[in-house]
């Protein structure tokens, strides 16, 4: 008696597939501890670094001296002379209209 092929013809496509979504299965089963070791750490990581900079802008803004800013910046609007000309604004062109 002769054998026919499966009705289908992605029956070897499926079945290869299903194989390796298996493999992945088994690999995340198997790994789920050390990835989660690695995302801790890199979340750990993320939080120092975050924690630094904020660290960091609190000890700028300790420094920050308003007083001192002010006389500097109205001492440089005073001398500067680009300040003291006010800017002129861009002349407006006219839009052409293209009727086809």
């Amino acid at each position: 008696m002769i054998r026919r092929p499966p009705r289908s013809t992605l029956f070897p496509y499926t079945t290869l597939f299903r194989s390796k979504k298996h493999k992945l299965r088994k690999l995340r089963k198997k790994m789920y501890h050390e990835f989660a070791k690695i995302k801790q750490r890199r979340e750990a990581l993320k939080e120092k670094i975050f924690n630094e900079e904020l660290l960091a802008q609190m000890s700028r803004a300790d420094q920050f001296d308003a007083e001192a800013w002010v006389k500097e910046f109205l001492v440089k609007a005073t001398t500067d002379p680009r300040t003291l000309v006010p800017k002129r604004p861009r002349p407006v062109r006219p839009t052409r209209y293209v009727l086809d």
